[in-house]
């Protein structure tokens, strides 16, 4: 299982990748792969593949907005931030497959300054969103459950490191470096 400083040092190399690669916001990635001399092929990621999930991730909160990207289980895997070795078990035990997995991000645009909010979305079709911490990189053994606006979550850590984890149905929500105002902003247009 990773860490939330590896989840977060993940999926903001996987931002870096995909601003490097050109994408934005409607993503459909393919995976790396080796190529015939044993070189690491780049992958290629194309925006938009979880469309629905990008859609539930506000485009703008508590003065902060959002570029958004997504993608769906063939471009999910190492570069996201998952373990799979950890994934794949955990897709078989529920009868899944990578094509019932999607994730989406939402990070701070390029006129937003000084701004560290990132949203995360993940969700694997029809599997409670509870089930997903242990393969979604969420340590939430020193979190604090509360309610904040009638959403029950889990709070952790400290800025700038501090997360809102928020499971929701299918789909787990995952607020992160955010200050407690934006925090709370994002939590109030989530669903």
């Amino acid at each position: 299982m990773l860490t939330r400083h590896r989840l977060i040092a993940g999926t903001l190399g996987l931002t870096l990748v995909l601003a490097a690669c050109g994408g934005s916001s409607t993503a459909s990635a393919g995976p790396t792969a080796a190529s015939g001399n044993g070189a690491a092929a780049e992958p290629s990621f194309v925006a938009g593949a979880a469309g629905e999930l990008e859609g539930m991730i506000p485009n703008e909160a508590g003065g902060v907005t959002f570029t958004k990207t997504s993608f769906d289980g063939s471009s999910i895997g190492g570069a996201s931030g998952f373990d799979t070795s950890t994934l794949d078990p955990f897709l078989k035990a529920h009868g899944k497959t990578l094509s019932d997995v999607s994730m989406a991000i939402a990070s701070p645009a390029a006129s937003a300054s000084g701004a560290t909010a990132m949203v995360i979305a993940i969700r694997v079709k029809g599997v409670d969103a509870k089930d997903l911490l242990s393969v979604a990189g969420s340590d939430i053994s020193n979190y604090t459950k509360t309610n904040i606006g009638g959403k029950d979550v889990m709070t952790g850590g400290e800025a700038p490191y501090s997360a809102i984890v928020y499971p929701k149905g299918d789909v787990l929500f995952e607020i992160l470096l955010a200050s407690d105002a934006v925090g709370k902003a994002i939590l109030s247009k989530l669903p």
